[in-house]
């Protein structure tokens, strides 16, 4: 498609009103003068014009059209030339955003369009393109992000995994016992597995992939059940395990994704503890919502750290965080399910005695709040 500026279509189009009204305007006049020269030779209408009277308003008539037929190439060609220079006034803003864009990459997306101080639609086009690239920015930093991270947590269980059966291959003819190698290559398969999983759910939540089913789900007795499994895990750590959900509370939602979301936050409030610690579950029905809360006896989260919880891979402690097997995901997951839902996630206080993780989710129609109150915060 052959390229035309919009400098050159606006002196084009100049011209051509230009030479449309002027074209209007000497029809116009030569109508008229054609009459009035009649009417003169007519003496107030009291006798026709004679064919000699008719030949010379005619001559004059063409006369007048000769001269419009000179002027108005002139006064197009005139109009074109000063749509042209101001043409290259009004669009240098955009000259200059297009040379400007023309040199931004992948490479330098930090860099900005200068703005020009103006109040018209060019300077409203580089404060959009500037928060376009902005937002780019982020998103690739993200992705750079994520991608070297999801590496990091492939290659070490594979690293592992490659070295426990090396090992089995050199100690093959030995008989000596594989049991215990064997349990690790499967703990790593399990990590990995772990990791597919969480990619995948994440991955097709940004892809808006990921339907729910809304129905109402009983919030105290999901809770009743996974608190019975983590109160069988924390025993040997001789952690208190509490169920302060009273019953009768519903919230709308997925039932799969709701046990997920709850597993979740359990298992991170079961893997960041101290032994002899507690973990607590309570929830109230809100104008806004039904409000559960996850609290534990976990180490302080520094305050630098407390906005990143949310991002994937993020953990405050990495050796720690390896040596419970997890991913690096779980709250990650918990913002998606949660915002699927329509609901809030938030980290709620985070102090010396202890971590309150806050979760909102839309109430069930006919919710009951009724059954025995939430036992009294340990904090």
């Amino acid at each position: 498609m052959k390229f035309r500026s919009l400098r050159s279509r606006f002196a084009l189009l100049c011209a051509v009103l230009v030479a449309l009204t002027l074209v209007l305007f000497a029809a116009l006049s030569a109508g008229l003068y054609y009459h009035e020269q009649l009417e003169a030779f007519s003496q107030d209408h009291t006798r026709v014009p004679s064919k000699a009277e008719r030949r010379e308003a005619f001559e004059g008539l063409m006369t007048l059209l000769s001269c419009d037929a000179v002027l108005l190439p002139a006064a197009a060609a005139v109009a074109a030339a000063i749509a042209w220079a101001s043409g290259r006034r009004l669009l240098a803003g955009l000259s200059g955003l297009a040379d400007a864009a023309d040199g931004i990459t992948i490479g330098n997306l930090d860099r900005r369009i200068p703005e020009a101080g103006t109040a018209d639609e060019v300077a409203r086009l580089t404060q959009a393109f500037n928060a376009l690239l902005e937002r780019l920015e982020r998103s690739v930093l993200n992705i750079k992000r994520f991608t070297a991270d999801a590496s990091h947590e492939f290659r070490m269980p594979l690293t592992l995994m490659k070295c426990e059966v090396e090992s089995l291959l050199r100690h093959a003819e030995k008989g000596v016992a594989l049991e215990e190698s064997f349990e690790r290559l499967l703990l790593e398969i399990h990590h990995l597995d772990r990791l597919c999983d969480s990619l995948l759910f994440l991955t097709r939540a940004d892809a808006g992939a990921v339907r729910i089913t809304p129905e109402p789900v009983d919030l105290a007795a999901l809770c009743h059940e996974l608190l019975e499994d983590v109160e069988a895990l924390a025993e040997p750590a001789g952690i208190r395990v509490e169920n302060g959900v009273p019953s009768g509370i519903h919230v709308r939602g997925d039932p799969l994704l709701t046990r997920r979301l709850l597993l979740n936050l359990l298992d991170n409030a079961l893997k960041y503890n101290y032994p002899g610690g507690w973990i607590r579950a309570s929830a109230s029905n809100r104008r806004t919502g039904v409000t559960l809360r996850i609290e534990n006896s976990a180490p302080q989260i520094p305050a630098p750290e407390r906005g990143r919880l949310f991002q994937r891979f993020h953990r405050t402690d990495a050796a720690r965080h390896r040596e419970t097997g997890g991913v690096g995901l779980g709250l990650s997951i918990c913002r998606e399910i949660v915002h699927l839902h329509g609901g809030r996630i938030r980290l709620a206080q985070s102090t010396a005695e202890g971590t309150c993780f806050e979760v909102t989710l839309p109430a069930a129609p006919d919710t009951n709040v009724g059954g025995q109150p939430p036992v009294a915060n340990p904090f």
